[in-house]
């Protein structure tokens, strides 16, 4: 089981094989996309509390926004021996109260993301034709209308902006 917030990593979870995963969202479009996308559950995160629905029972858990309560909230989620993955970018200075004794003792493993092998980027390359990354696509503007678009890209229907130069 996985829950994950990042419709890319959502299709490629699915594509590779991942037997459940649930995405956790605030906004309804991105939770319509998740279930169009093959997300087993696509749960309203102010409306479920993840903690009571998955205790300490997920193998893997994608944090992909910079919310640092979400990721607090994640490492209650993961099982004993399962890994946590914080995909988003944190402002700099940004700390995460972690509880060492749980993460000893449950054995969780904890991961970053931010730079790839050469390898890795060749295996994405080849997966890319699987995903469907045009329907993540919510708007497209030319590169002069580019604060048009970071205007575009805040609003409540947004999943991803494009700026095409």
């Amino acid at each position: 089981m996985m829950t994950v917030a990042c419709l890319r990593y959502l299709q490629l979870l699915k594509l590779l094989g991942a037997g459940y995963v649930a995405t956790s969202g605030r906004r309804p479009r991105r939770r319509e996309l998740a279930a169009e996308l093959g997300a087993d559950e696509a749960l309203e995160a102010t409306a479920v509390d993840l903690r009571e629905r998955f205790p300490q029972s997920l193998d893997r858990v994608v944090v992909a926004t910079s919310s640092i309560e979400a990721a607090e909230e994640a490492l209650d989620l993961v099982r004993p021996g399962g890994d946590l993955l914080l995909f988003s970018g944190y402002r700099y200075g940004t700390t995460l109260i972690l509880d060492v004794n749980a993460v000893h003792y449950r054995e969780l493993h904890l991961h970053g993301s931010i730079d790839c092998t050469i390898q890795d980027f060749r295996q994405a390359a080849r997966l890319l034709p699987q995903l469907q990354m045009g329907k993540l696509v919510s708007a497209s503007f030319p590169l002069e209308k580019t604060v048009e678009a970071f205007y575009a890209s805040k609003e409540s229907g947004a999943v991803k902006v494009m700026i095409e130069p």
